[in-house]
């Protein structure tokens, strides 16, 4: 199914409901511009909306359109960069432990998916030849990053472990949860141009 088509079909499902409400003004289709968060995935072709919300706001005149596209905007411009504290293995399952958790990013733990890539910086140009769930501090349940994760066999405490496409979810979302402390943020300004 074609990325647009599906958000074309989003729109007119929820005016449909709003049409039952009978009192909703505007449908906010939230996020709905999508990132590629892993090598597989393939980049949302914006060109596709092209008309798009022109043509929801003539099916239904009746309510206003918002779309939130942040994520599409700032995703793919951060990046959480953490120490591997701990490599451990149990029960045949290979952990890496974060110096960071769910409550610098807590993405992964909100929505349960394959969300964001993961790299070993420290061994950036070793094969990724071991599978490893990424985890944070804090001892709940939902406390990771990913799991089933290809990283070097490797893999060592103090090594410098990067979160790809942060930018949406880290700092702006991140907490004091458990008394842990905010993460630190550095905005690296790119070339002038």
């Amino acid at each position: 199914m074609d990325t647009a088509g599906h958000w074309q079909q989003m729109c007119d499902e929820l005016a449909g409901f709003a049409r039952r409400i009978g009192t909703v003004a505007t449908l906010d289709i939230g996020g709905g511009l999508p990132i590629p968060y892993s090598a597989d995935d393939e980049p949302f072709d914006v060109a596709l909306l092209g008309g798009r919300p022109a043509e929801v706001k003539a099916v239904h005149p009746a309510f206003g359109l918002v779309i939130e596209p942040g994520r599409y905007l700032v995703a793919e411009s951060g990046a959480l960069l953490a120490h591997a504290t701990r490599v451990i293995e149990k029960d045949g399952v290979h952990r890496v432990g974060l110096d960071a958790g769910m409550h610098t990013l807590v993405r992964p733990a909100m929505y349960d998916a394959w969300q964001h890539d993961i790299a070993n910086l420290r061994r950036i140009d070793e094969p990724a030849d071991g599978v490893f769930d990424v985890v944070g501090p804090i001892c709940e349940s939902s406390d990771f990053f990913g799991r089933g994760r290809h990283l070097p066999v490797a893999t060592a405490p103090g090594d410098v472990m990067l979160v790809a496409d942060a930018g949406a979810y880290g700092r702006a979302m991140s907490s004091t949860y458990n008394l842990r402390a905010l993460p630190a943020e550095d905005v690296i300004d790119g070339p002038a141009g």
